[in-house]
């Protein structure tokens, strides 16, 4: 009987413990995104019953991303650890979305997404996938270095305010359907079915 009180009292003692590292984790489902702070609030749902209000989210650093709010489709999940066992005091360490994640990429690739399906993938064999509507680059400087260099569109334009200089050791070619400039150290060849020189007025 003695024996029995001593267990009973120590469960008694160990219950508080317990319940702390049981509610340590939870997953909970992203309702609400304050991203003007420092760090990232989340409200999230953790129970059937409860709402937890400005968790604060921790990010790698220089990465970053704005979770979308809940759809018929789904919505966005959430990893919530509990500071020493309180649930008063929770951080969010992991979010992911079953409705966006890029899916079927082999082993060791990585990309970077959202829900648009814009896209940078970087797949095996050294190759970088960019898929989106437009793309822009901003800087004042870019530079572009390969042993090919190619581009291809319907429509090429190059506008600049200063000049446009194109410099070739062997040769540069401009071609239009079955006419042609080819530009060599030794001479230019213009080809074509007929040449006219006109001056401006």
């Amino acid at each position: 009987m003695a024996g029995g009180t001593s267990i009973s009292k120590i469960q008694r003692l160990f219950e508080p413990l317990v319940r702390r590292v049981a509610t340590l984790a939870a997953r909970g489902v992203v309702r609400l995104v304050r991203d003007a702070h420092l760090l990232q609030e989340i409200q999230a749902t953790l129970l059937a019953d409860e709402t937890a209000e400005r968790l604060e989210r921790f990010q790698e650093y220089g990465f970053t991303s704005h979770p979308k709010r809940p759809s018929p489709d789904g919505q966005a999940e959430a990893i919530v650890l509990h500071l020493g066992g309180g649930r008063d005091h929770g951080v969010i360490v992991a979010v992911d979305d079953r409705r966006h994640r890029l899916k079927d990429l082999a082993e060791g690739e990585v990309a970077l997404y959202d829900d648009l399906g814009t896209k940078v993938h970087l797949r095996r064999g050294g190759e970088l996938l960019l898929s989106a509507v437009t793309v822009k680059a901003d800087a004042p400087t870019i530079h572009l270095d390969g042993a090919d260099v190619d581009i291809d569109g319907s429509s090429i334009d190059l506008d600049s305010s200063g000049t446009i200089d194109l410099e070739a050791d062997t040769s540069i070619t401009l071609t239009c359907g079955s006419s042609s400039i080819e530009i060599t150290p030794s001479g230019i060849t213009i080809t074509a079915p007929a040449v006219d020189f006109v001056t401006a007025p």
